[in-house]
């Protein structure tokens, strides 16, 4: 799939950062509970990314269509979340996120 941005260097960046980190698989387990989410261009469904490779699941959820090149998981591709859930509020409710005005 053509996209103008090649990932490696990302990728490396990503590593990098989530060093503290590499070893949870669980991201209920990391000090703030995290959530990626992505696309399956290839099922057209909602993906939530809740374990496995954090750097993987950053790079899925933000792989802009045609900018950056989808990821390979799972026997699928995914994009960035936004295309079907660009606001995924349902998703942060349902870890248990409230708010109050």
């Amino acid at each position: 799939m053509l996209a103008i941005l090649n990932d490696q260097n990302l990728r490396e960046f990503f590593t990098v950062l989530t060093f503290p980190v590499y070893n949870l698989n669980n991201f209920d387990d990391f000090p703030i509970p995290f959530r990626a989410m992505a696309t399956d261009i290839v099922n057209g469904k909602q993906v939530v990314l809740d374990h496995g490779s954090l750097v993987t699941a950053m790079r899925a959820s933000m792989s802009i269509p045609g900018v950056f090149k989808p990821v390979d998981y799972k026997n699928t591709l995914l994009v960035d979340g936004g295309v079907l859930n660009n606001f995924p509020v349902d998703v942060a409710k349902e870890m248990g996120a409230d708010f109050n005005w």
